[in-house]
């Protein structure tokens, strides 16, 4: 008779489970909660029952996107048929010789655990800014390609199976603009609108620009209410005009940013306060109380602001959301342990000079920071900014304001021939390296890139890799590397590996587009599924610098994909590439899952891979918090050559 936990665990050993780790996930109700033999003996029989079924399950990485460093696979669905057997989980990384590499066909082998019984947060927010520069490509593009137009729009929104096999990114997240969002919408109704102004008015500001007054300056004094209202009143008139609801509001697009060559204003987290409790006490009587209010939205390199603002009434807020451009990922976990209890969003970041950078570059340092960095610290979204732009023929982004952004990244390029958006938004813009230059002698300020969208009073954190080149490319150095990356150089980043993928000759699907694929793969809801996924605890023995070392992941848990059946998924960031040395080496992932472990072997780059497994309940499991970054691991073991 079965009376205790040892007697199940001989039990289970009768059934020659893998690893008690399996058995051990699945919560055990103490024996007190059920008075009388039977009870007790029917809870170890089903107990036993479930471990037995889960041991002779057969787990096997069945889909696989792969992203090269040398974009040889540029976004590869296979299904590698990798099994998961018995075996030991790595406790360090393995490293062998690159001549025994040669020799053996061996690789430097990294541990990647999966632990399923950490479940963290719902990671269901992702997509790009429709700007005004985004609008106007777009609504060109529809004017002189209405159906290619109708299929791209159909290509980033569009939820159902058909657009995925064609390369569908299945988008869900657009901040801004009227008739393009309504075409969006039309496809995916579902869409998440993420609202952030830029600047008051130029009335309610004091300090701004003279000849342009939504150019710089602060909110006055006095003008808290005013200010409040105003946001109330948009919120209310798009969803009277519009017939378009607003998901998330933010007070002001990055609140201490320094007066730039396009609408900003500076908002002290005093304000924030008053201005913050205005307009959730309007949204509420208004019947809006489902809008949420993000603080901050800003970078990295400020925590102080947010805690402020919370500290001094977090009832009033919903979350935090912050940008890329300066500081650490990590700082994303300062304000969510002060407030567990509120949202992470990221909301925008985009690569400003391109340069050789495109396309390995930015999707290493823009997977590592968001997907690894910013989801790991609770985001449960990734936000880029510019979705659509055209590509000119010297390879600069149109339409922008005079000096600012002019190579910026976007998800998808338009090719010159695609639409007349250069003509008619932007006929000042500088055709050549050269003419760029001299213009930028008599202009200083075009010197300001946007990766200074920080407090300028702050030291710069930002890490090497994340800050991009400074100044335009006008005035980066001159000479080969001066120059912005050709339109026809650029590589589409198109999904292969399926016969129905979308093909075009208008436009190119960029890194960004490369990073969005890869987290939607992860978390989009599949199967039977109507949610999308929530993080789960994953590590690394190669991290031993926070997001250093050869392998990175994040890992993903969606559960009802079928009847008793989650799917996991895996995003792998291979950066074994020496420092971008050219020296591009393979490695081993010995991912570890339930006892057992699938080894799966990867060039430098981006890979999204996923299994089905039978549904384990661990939410008793998970009352501790998930960490959220593991403990550094031991030091590498060396590997007999």
């Amino acid at each position: 008779m079965l009376r205790t936990k040892d007697d199940l665990r001989v039990q289970i050993q009768a059934y020659k489970v893998p690893a008690l780790y399996v058995c051990s996930s699945i919560p055990l109700l103490t024996f007190s909660a059920f008075p009388g033999a039977m009870k007790v003996i029917a809870l170890a029989a089903a107990w036993v029952a479930a471990c037995a079924q889960l041991a002779h399950a057969e787990i096997v990485i069945d889909r696989m996107w792969s992203t090269t460093y040398d974009y040889s696979k540029v976004q590869e669905l296979s299904n590698p048929q990798i099994k998961f057997v018995d075996g030991q989980a790595l406790a360090a990384s393995v490293n062998v010789t690159a001549a025994a590499s040669v020799k053996s066909q061996q690789y430097d082998a990294i541990g990647i655990q999966v632990q399923e019984n950490q479940l963290a947060q719902l990671v269901d927010t992702f997509g790009g800014g429709v700007t005004d520069s985004v609008a106007i490509t777009l609504q060109d593009f529809k004017s002189k390609h209405p159906k290619d137009y109708d299929d791209l729009l159909h290509l980033l929104f569009s939820q159902d199976a058909e657009w995925h096999a064609k390369g569908g990114v299945g988008l869900n997240t657009a901040p801004k603009l009227w008739q393009t969002l309504h075409d969006i919408v039309a496809i995916h109704p579902g869409l998440k609108i993420i609202s952030a102004p830029w600047s008051a008015p130029g009335w309610m500001k004091d300090g701004a620009d003279e000849t342009q007054p939504l150019f710089g300056g602060s909110l006055k004094v006095g003008m808290e209410e005013v200010y409040a209202n105003y946001l109330v009143k948009a919120v209310s008139e798009i969803k009277a005009q519009e017939k378009l609801d607003i998901y998330a509001l933010t007070l002001l697009n990055e609140p201490q940013i320094p007066e730039l060559q396009y609408p900003t204003m500076k908002l002290s987290a005093a304000q924030a306060i008053q201005v913050g409790k205005l307009v959730r006490t309007a949204l509420n009587k208004q019947g809006f109380e489902k809008v949420k209010l993000l603080t901050w939205d800003h970078n990295w390199d400020n925590t102080d602001y947010a805690l402020q603002v919370l500290n001094a009434d977090p009832t009033q807020w919903d979350g935090t959301a912050w940008h890329g451009y300066a500081g650490k990922p990590s700082s994303q976990k300062i304000v969510h342990d002060a407030y567990p209890d509120k949202e992470t969003y990221f909301t925008e970041y985009t690569v400003i000079s391109q340069y050789f950078s495109e396309p390995y570059k930015n999707m290493k340092n823009t997977a590592r920071n968001l997907l690894i960095g910013s989801i790991r610290y609770y985001s449960r979204s990734v936000v880029l900014w510019n979705l659509v732009l055209r590509k000119d023929e010297d390879g600069f982004t149109t339409p922008h304001l005079p000096n600012v952004c002019q190579n910026c990244n976007a998800a998808v390029l338009l090719l010159p021939d695609s639409t007349d958006a250069l003509a008619a938004a932007d006929p000042s813009h500088t055709k050549t390296v050269a003419e760029a230059a001299g213009a930028a002698k008599k202009d200083k300020r075009r010197r300001r890139s946007l990766w200074r969208r920080a407090d300028d009073t702050k030291p710069d954190t930002t890490t090497e890799e994340l800050k991009p080149q400074t100044g335009s490319p006008a005035v980066a150095g001159g000479g080969e590397k001066a120059e912005a990356i050709q339109a026809k150089d650029v590589v589409d980043a198109k999904k292969t590996g399926t016969n129905s993928v979308y093909e075009t000759a208008l436009f190119k699907r960029s890194s960004d587009y490369s990073v969005l694929s890869h987290l939607s793969a992860a978390v989009r809801p599949t199967g039977a599924s109507k949610e999308y996924s929530k993080r789960i605890g994953v590590s690394s023995t190669d991290e031993i610098t926070e997001l250093g070392g050869r392998l990175l992941a994040q890992a993903f848990r969606q559960d009802g994909v079928k009847p008793g059946v989650s799917r996991f998924s895996l995003i792998l960031l291979n950066q074994n590439d020496h420092y971008e040395t050219d020296v591009w080496e393979n490695a081993t992932a010995v991912i570890g899952f339930r006892g057992q472990i699938a080894n799966v072997t990867t060039l430098p780059g981006l890979y999204t891979l996923s299994w089905e497994a039978p549904t384990v309940d661990t939410s008793a499991a998970a009352k501790a918090p998930l960490p959220a970054k593991a403990d550094a691991p031991a030091a590498d073991a060396k590997a007999a050559s």
